[in-house]
């Protein structure tokens, strides 16, 4: 059995009995999220109390 192939462009790699695609996350880009993206973020990074 082949330890590596490659498959509609992603290579896969052996590991046991299973082929995990060898998957790789890009360096880190700034983006412009926009002022509704701003907005969304400091309301997710905010602290919320609630009481049950």
């Amino acid at each position: 059995m082949k330890e590596k192939f490659i498959e509609n462009g992603i290579e896969y790699v052996r590991s046991g009995d299973y082929y995990i695609p060898n998957l790789t996350v890009p360096d880190e880009e700034i983006y412009d999220i926009g002022k509704y993206g701003n907005l969304r973020k400091r309301f997710l990074k905010e602290p919320r109390h609630y009481i049950l």
